[in-house]
């Protein structure tokens, strides 16, 4: 049966503690602005990825 339970979730850090909005941050925005600096823009990549995190999935 469909039965709704309320989930309390836990507090993981008050929200005064959240300085300002991420879009107000400037170091926020530099970051996002330089990633169209090469023409379109694009997600970075990680270079190398270490093939043992993976070792418990395969």
């Amino acid at each position: 049966s469909d039965v709704e339970e309320s989930i309390e979730l836990p507090s993981i850090f008050p929200i005064s503690d959240i300085p300002s909005p991420v879009f107000e941050n400037s170091i926020f925005m530099s970051s996002l602005s330089k990633l169209s600096e090469k023409g379109s823009f694009h997600i970075p990549r990680p270079t190398f990825v270490d093939p043992n995190i993976y070792s418990e999935y395969f």
